[in-house]
């Protein structure tokens, strides 16, 4: 995952490729991985690469990242129209995550690291309450066929 991108950041000087693009090639390379195993993750695992990624302050890249990510595990012959319920799963865990309130926990008088905490579980939290279908692996692709049987009579068997 990170071999990559001391070579993204190079290619991207060489090219002047803009800031904002290389920051997403930079995350594609360290999280494409991670994304495909999105429907392992626990609900706390979820949220460190929410942090990671910066999808809280940064949900259009974080947005670009999923997409990148599902362009990627299409990307190969004969998986073009598969499903990819990960990138799914982490749009769900950013909206759940989002959706908490941090003003209901400041009024409960928590400050500095301590509401920084409470908030972080108070997501992690609203992560794990999610439909759990979001959990499940697709179903399997059904295989791709092979050569065709040798037709009756061919001696080339």
């Amino acid at each position: 995952e990170h071999l990559g991108v001391p070579v993204i950041r190079t290619v991207c000087e060489r090219l002047k490729v803009p800031n904002d693009h290389r920051a997403l090639a930079v995350l594609a390379c360290r999280f494409h991985l991670v994304c495909g195993r999105a429907l392992e993750l626990k609900p706390a695992t979820v949220m460190k690469y929410l942090e990671q990624t910066d999808a809280l302050r940064r949900p259009e890249r974080f947005a670009d990242l999923l997409l990148v990510c599902t362009a990627d595990a299409r990307g190969r012959l004969g998986f073009e129209d598969d499903p990819f319920p990960q990138a799914e799963r982490f749009r769900a865990a950013l909206s759940a995550a989002q959706r908490v309130r941090t003003d209901a926990l400041a009024a409960s008088g928590l400050t500095g690291k301590a509401l920084g905490d409470a908030l972080r579980a108070a997501r992690v939290d609203a992560i794990a309450a999610l439909d759990p279908s979001l959990w499940q692996q697709a179903p399997a692709s059904p295989p791709v066929p092979g050569p065709a049987s040798p037709a009756a009579g061919d001696s080339r068997q």
